[in-house]
C-alpha cells in the first residue's frame, strides 16, 4: 500500500530529530568536557593555597580557554535558535517562471569564471501557492552550494510531476559530490561538510520546505561525479 505524504513526512521529522538530539548531544559534550575538566583542576589547586601545582599564568591561561568554550557553546546555542525562529510562511500566488527568472539574476554575482550555469522551466505557466523570500532563500542556499564546489557544470531544472500535484526543481552539479555516509546527514543541523561551514544552511532549507508541506533531498549523480539537491513543493488543489 502507498503510504501518504503526511506520514512520510512525519517518519522524516522523527529521523530527523534523532539525528539532532545526537548532533547536540555530541557538541554539546565536547564544550562541557573540557571546561568541567579545567574547572575541577583549578579548584583542586585553589583548595592547595600555597601548594598548588600550577602557577598564575596557567591558571590564567586555563580561565582563558574555560571563557573561549563557554563563548563557543553560547554561539552555538544561539545558532541553534535561529532554526526555531523561522517565521511562518506568508503565501501567495507566484508564477514558476517569474520565481526561476529571478533566481537567475539573483545567482549571477556569485558565479564562477569557468562555471556554466543552465535553467531549465518545462512548467513556465504553472502558479504555485509559497511564501517567495522563503522559498528564494532555499533555491539561493542550494545553488551557492553548487557554486562553492568546484563544479564546471550546474543545471536547474523546474517542472511539475506526472500528476501535477508537485513543483519539482533540482539543482544539479558536477562537482564532485559528497560521502555517502553523510548524505542522511546533510540537512541536520551543524553537521557540514566544509571546512569553515557551520551546517546552518541546509538545515535552514529543510525547515522552511517543511513548513510548505513540502520535500527537500539529496542524492549523488549517477555517475557519482556530482551531487543532485532536488525540492519538491505541493501545488494548490484544483
Amino acid at each position: 500500500s502507498l503510504q501518504s505524504v503526511s506520514t512520510i513526512l512525519r517518519q522524516g521529522e522523527t529521523l530527523a530529530q534523532q539525528r539532532l538530539i545526537r548532533v547536540l548531544t555530541h557538541e554539546l559534550m565536547n564544550s562541557l568536557t573540557p571546561i568541567i575538566s579545567l574547572s575541577d583542576t583549578l579548584a583542586d589547586n585553589i583548595a592547595l593555597g600555597n601548594g598548588r601545582n600550577i602557577n598564575d599564568e596557567e591558571m590564567g591561561t586555563a580561565l582563558a580557554a574555560i571563557s573561549n568554550r563557554a563563548k563557543g557553546l553560547m554561539e552555538f546555542v544561539q545558532r541553534y535558535r535561529m532554526l526555531s525562529g523561522i517565521a511562518p510562511p506568508v503565501i501567495s500566488a507566484v508564477k514558476v517562471q517569474e520565481l526561476i527568472t529571478n533566481m537567475q539574476q539573483l545567482v549571477k554575482p556569485q558565479m564562477n569564471e569557468g562555471c556554466k550555469v543552465s535553467f531549465n522551466i518545462c512548467c513556465a505557466d504553472a502558479v504555485i501557492g509559497i511564501d517567495r523570500t522563503q522559498i528564494e532563500q532555499v533555491l539561493l542556499n542550494l545553488l551557492k552550494n553548487a557554486l562553492e564546489t568546484e563544479a564546471t557544470q550546474v543545471d536547474v531544472t523546474a517542472a511539475l510531476s506526472d500528476d501535477e500535484r508537485w513543483l519539482i526543481v533540482s539543482v544539479t552539479d558536477n562537482g564532485g559530490g559528497f560521502p555517502q555516509e553523510a548524505a542522511e546527514n546533510l540537512f541536520t543541523p551543524f553537521f557540514t561538510t566544509k571546512p569553515s561551514g557551520q551546517g546552518i544552511g541546509l538545515a535552514v532549507c529543510r525547515q522552511i520546505v517543511s513548513n510548505h508541506g513540502g520535500l527537500v533531498g539529496a542524492e549523488c549523480t549517477e555517475d557519482g561525479n556530482g551531487a543532485r539537491f532536488t525540492l519538491r513543493l505541493p501545488m494548490p488543489e484544483v
